[in-house]
């Protein structure tokens, strides 16, 4: 029906009129373009219909993966959204699943020796009893998460995060953990024998019957920790602090400390036998019934220090600060025999 362009005037407007015409003739103009974009992308072989992606604010759910065998066929799964996946007993030699999202996942038992899980987030993951020597951590987010009885040996753990982990029993001897940082963690019965844990900051760790012969723990941070029966045979801990700590029945046996920092700390009953305790600070320590058998503690500070039944067979308290404010006694220089 045609339409005077009188009554159209005098209804619309003649302004009105002329943006209605304007706003038609564009839409004819984007309507072609897209029949124009459309054919050429049917011509080029495009998919006819639009493939929809699922608006997410995580990484791609890969799930599906809890019914194979493995990650695929090259093991390789970076980047993933692995989030409470079970792989637990899985043998996963080599995988590559770095910066992946296996927060809470089971991976109970799982073969994990040489996998790069470098920058992964394990936040709750449970690790009990898994195999992890010579695996990538480097960066790993690891909170909270269970590692009891787990092996480490020779993996690399630089940088990464386990506050409030279950180290339980856990093997990481001879493991690299120079200037680690560490609060919370349970780490007791852990082995640590000849363990790089030099400049590392352990805040209310538990290191109880642990065993850390012969490991580096010069300059390391030990304040209020549990070390109580635990084994620092031979280990080298010149400046430690173990301020505050549990070290009762613990075993120093030919450990150097030279110049640690032991104020206020338990020692408890703990074996000293020939270790290096040189510029000490035993200040307000505790050293009922300590064995001090043939220490050598010259220059060290006992002022205030609780010294009852303790053992001093050959040790060497030469200029030391004693508890009564004395200067420790010297051992008489031999004088050589005449020819």
């Amino acid at each position: 029906m045609k339409v005077d362009g009188f009554w159209l005037n005098r209804v619309f407007g003649r302004q009105k009129i002329e943006r209605l015409r304007l706003n038609y003739r564009k839409r004819l103009v984007c309507l072609g373009a897209i029949a124009s974009l459309s054919a050429t992308l049917l011509a080029i072989g495009f998919p006819a219909k639009p493939v929809i992606l699922a608006q997410t604010d995580s990484l791609p759910d890969l799930n599906p993966l809890r019914q194979r065998n493995s990650l695929d066929d090259t093991q390789s799964c970076p980047l993933c959204n692995l989030r409470g996946i079970d792989l637990s007993a899985r043998n996963l030699i080599g995988a590559n699943i770095k910066g992946s999202n296996l927060m809470g996942a089971n991976l109970k038992g799982a073969d994990l020796r040489a996998v790069d899980l470098s920058g992964a987030n394990l936040t709750d993951a449970n690790l009990e009893e898994a195999d992890l020597r010579g695996a990538n951590l480097e960066g790993a987010n690891l909170t909270r998460a269970n590692l009891k009885r787990a092996r480490l040996v020779g993996a690399n753990l630089f940088l990464i995060n386990l506050g409030g982990v279950n180290l339980e029993e856990a093997n990481l001897s001879g493991t690299d953990l120079n200037q680690l940082y560490i609060e919370d963690a349970n780490l007791q019965s852990a082995q640590l024998q000849g363990a790089n844990l030099s400049v590392a900051t352990m805040v209310r760790v538990n290191l109880a019957d642990a065993n850390l012969s012969g490991a580096n723990l010069s300059s390391v941070n030990l304040g209020n920790a549990n070390l109580s029966r635990a084994n620092f045979r031979g280990a080298q801990m010149e400046g430690a602090t173990l301020i505050n700590g549990d070290l009762s029945d613990a075993k120093f046996i030919g450990a150097n400390l030279q110049k640690a920092n032991l104020e206020k700390a338990d020692l408890t009953r703990t074996n000293l036998s020939g270790a290096n305790l040189l510029l000490a600070n035993l200040i307000e320590a505790n050293l009922v019934q300590t064995d001090f058998t043939g220490a050598s503690a010259i220059d060290a500070n006992l002022v205030g220090a609780v010294l009852i039944d303790v053992n001093l067979t050959n040790a060497n308290f030469c200029n030391a600060e004693m508890p009564d404010g004395k200067k420790g006694r010297c051992p008489k220089k031999r004088s050589q025999s005449s020819s």
